[in-house]
């Protein structure tokens, strides 16, 4: 019995013992003096008599005699009679098992449980659920019972503001596996599993992307449950209108930098690269196991709790609030049982099959477009102390020529880039802890006349950076060849080691003179494409003649000729 129940069966006590002694002692109907003793009403008597009439009690004692005449309320003795003796029994239960240390569960009809289970804390919902596994084991719960159960579990399952415990996903189970369980309620309980709650950066412009993030919140399975979830973006709506998503939208359309590499937040170097869905694109992957599942997959897909989400929205929207919504939509087909092979987030085949698509959960998010006019991040015009601040603290902790085996797209391509060698890359490091203002640069390497596009430079949370970092990509390499007969080593990760530390990486390294000018351009577009920031540092920040070390691929430079810049 919970505490809540316990209090309010003393609760009932109390008030019932109150209702029956009020109705015992009655109301007065008038204000005759009346004897206390036998209740004779002394009118025309009192106070000249000694002695009461009708018993004989003295009349001059204190308190022999009272004011008015009362009437018992029969009605009212009677309901807190019944209030009363209502909480003795199962108070006297409890009573019993506190002191002889036995399961009143045991003893308890079915729809006195399932009453319990729907006002129940989690402690106490667990050992219901307990209870009611032990009976469908045993037998005892069948039928109709078991239907009511059934039924009873779904519905709590669906309900998120109530507690779960893992023992109801498993009596679901164990109906399965003795054939009482129809295929919807299956499905019902597959889809109900994951609960997916949703936040992000609500106001925006007409015509552009809304960074959101998708959280796995809880899961509401069985505790043997193990698997994961492809979840792709589907049935895009503002205020009930269909959105069309257009995949790889900002990648022909982001700002190019004088490299070519595409410096769009949406782009496929962005920060949210790749993160464009339709129809079944898939958005990640989540896993949902309870305590005593054991993941397969762990070892060969990355999965997260958090998904990011960027989606949209039309161009002709007027100022003002509107109602976002979305599905996410099972892409690995019913069940979560097709096999999808992801490429920076589009799917290039498996057995999934796009027309069984199921809706996994459905979302809503509420939108403020506001007028184009209006930044929807404040760029902060620094002062001199803060302008001297920024320069010390962003100031480049190294800069280098490296060897990788990457692509220039990112794209973990390690055996072919050993076919077709090693490429030279620069990469800058810059101290991110502690910054004394919120930034969103694009970062540029300037070599004459031509600028190398770095990336994007920002602490503000990005879709990109809900990736775990020791999930974030598959693979760590290493390798030790020999270039025009010289010894190159090298190794690489996909994460990096310290996260105070950021740094960004450009191809073409080995166009790049001994000394570059490091720029630092605020992007209004980078920090609405966060989901956090309210400000951003608003002036470019200029290092010029910043050394590159090249000695870590002097044997690789050696022998290449260098190509002319152009």
């Amino acid at each position: 019995m919970s505490p809540n129940q316990l209090l309010t069966l003393v609760v009932m006590l109390v008030a019932g013992f109150v209702l029956l002694c009020w109705g015992w002692l009655g109301r007065r109907i008038n204000d005759h003096p009346v004897c206390r003793d036998c209740k004779f009403d002394l009118d025309g008597v009192w106070p000249d008599a000694i002695t009461c009439p009708e018993c004989g009690s003295g009349l001059k004692r204190d308190g022999a005699v009272r004011d008015g005449v009362r009437r018992r309320m029969w009605p009212l003795v009677l309901v807190g009679l019944l209030v009363t003796l209502t909480p003795i029994v199962p108070l006297a239960a409890v009573v019993v098992a506190a002191i002889t240390g036995r399961d009143l569960d045991r003893f308890k009809p079915v729809g006195l449980l399932l009453w319990e289970a729907g006002q129940a804390d989690v402690v106490r919902t667990e050992k219901i659920a307990d209870e009611l596994m032990t009976r469908t084991l045993a037998g005892t719960l069948a039928g109709a019972q078991l239907q009511d159960v059934i039924t009873f579990v779904l519905d709590l399952q669906g309900d998120v503001t109530r507690p779960w415990a893992e023992t109801w996903g498993d009596l679901i189970v164990q109906a399965e596996l003795m054939g009482v369980l129809t295929s919807e309620q299956s499905g019902r309980f597959q889809r109900q599993q994951p609960v997916f709650a949703v936040s992000g950066r609500t106001s925006v412009h007409a015509g552009s992307t809304v960074p959101l993030i998708v959280t796995l919140k809880e899961m509401r399975c069985d505790s043997r449950a193990a698997r994961t979830i492809t979840l792709a973006l589907g049935n895009v709506k503002v205020n009930g209108r269909a959105v069309d998503q257009e995949a790889g939208e900002g990648r022909e359309n982001g700002r190019r930098g004088a490299s070519g590499r595409n410096l769009s937040p949406f782009g496929i170097n962005g920060p949210l690269g790749g993160l464009f869905t339709t129809g079944q694109q898939s958005l990640g992957t989540v896993y949902v196991g309870g305590k005593r599942g054991n993941n397969p997959f762990g070892g060969l897909f990355a999965t997260s709790t958090s998904l990011g989400v960027a989606v949209k929205v039309p161009e002709d929207l007027a100022p003002g609030p509107y109602e976002l919504t979305f599905d996410l939509e099972n892409a690995g087909g019913v069940g979560g049982g097709g096999f999808t092979v992801m490429v920076n987030g589009r799917r290039l085949g498996g057995t999934g099959d796009d027309k069984s698509a199921q809706v996994v959960a459905s979302l809503k998010v509420p939108l403020t477009v506001q007028d184009k006019q209006t930044p929807l991040v404040e760029a902060l015009k620094p002062d001199a102390a803060l302008r001297e601040a920024m320069r010390t603290a962003l100031t480049p902790r190294r800069a280098e020529l490296a060897l990788d085996l990457r692509s220039p797209s990112g794209l973990n391509s390690s055996p072919m880039r050993m076919m077709m060698g090693p490429e030279l890359v620069a990469k800058v490091a810059f101290a991110t802890k502690d910054l004394p203002a919120p930034v969103a640069f694009d970062v540029f390497l300037k070599n004459g006349d031509r600028e190398y596009a770095l990336g994007p430079l920002t602490k503000g949370k990005t879709l990109a950076s809900l990736v775990p970092k020791d999930r974030a990509t598959f693979y760590s390499s290493s390798f030790t060849m020999m270039v025009n007969g010289q010894t190159v080593s090298s190794s690489s990760s996909s994460t990096g080691d310290d996260p105070d530390i950021t740094v960004l990486t450009t191809p073409g390294g080995g166009n790049l003179s001994e000394t570059v000018d490091v720029i630092l351009r605020p992007s209004p577009v980078l920090a609405a494409s966060t989901t956090d920031l309210t400000q951003f540092y608003g002036e470019e920040i200029v290092f010029p003649g910043v050394k590159i070390d090249r000695s870590a691929a002097r044997g690789m430079l050696e022998t290449t000729p260098r190509r002319r810049s152009r």
